[in-house]
């Protein structure tokens, strides 16, 4: 019975929006086990649970909130800037890869 419904709602948009939400909630879960080591709690009693998965989840936050703020500038306009600020702006690197630089004379 529960299959048929499945079947039925399967290719739907609500579906595939469900199923990218789940895949979302899903990874982070997977994240918290893996990087945050949630696989097994350490202190005692459901508090105990409760207080480091709410530790857990907001450094997991943190680092996302971080990533999305705090973007490096694009490595051709640090380059450019690395070489206007140098007193040898012929330097050799990855910014000689990213950004053109005049041929040495």
């Amino acid at each position: 019975m529960f299959e048929a419904i499945v079947m039925e709602e399967k290719g739907t948009p609500a579906f595939e929006q469900s199923r990218r939400d789940r895949k979302k909630v899903e990874m982070a879960f997977a994240h918290l086990k893996r990087i945050f080591g949630l696989g097994r709690l350490r202190l005692r009693g459901p508090r105990g649970a409760q207080d480091e998965f709410l530790l857990a989840a907001t450094a997991q936050n943190l680092m996302k909130l971080a990533r999305k703020i705090a973007r490096p500038p694009p490595l051709a306009a640090a380059c450019a800037l690395r070489q206007s600020q140098a007193a040898y702006p012929t330097d050799e690197g990855i910014c000689a890869k990213a950004v053109k630089l005049p041929a040495h004379q």
